[in-house]
């Protein structure tokens, strides 16, 4: 269900990585995590793309606008990991 959904979200959001690739990231956490996977143009907005993992599943890739907080805090989780792709 989880890599569906991600894969989903990767198609509507135009994102040029795939689900299994997500899960690789995914199984290499090793606590609840945000990656900031890169900055995309989405809705007229630069927004960073990032994947949310908990217990090493990918639970979804949320867009946040890059003048948004993000932090461990706002993102509600452990850990904080920056890859900025080219997506």
């Amino acid at each position: 269900m989880s890599l569906q959904h991600i894969a989903q979200r990767i198609v509507e959001r135009e994102i040029e990585i795939d689900a299994e690739y997500c899960q690789l990231l995914a199984d290499r956490c090793d606590c609840d995590t945000a990656i900031i996977l890169g900055l995309k143009r989405y809705c007229d907005d630069l927004c960073y793309a990032i994947l949310i993992v908990r217990n090493k599943i990918p639970i979804t890739i949320e867009m946040r606008r890059k003048s948004q907080n993000t932090t461990i805090q706002s993102l509600g989780v452990s850990r904080l990991v920056k890859l900025n792709l080219s997506i």
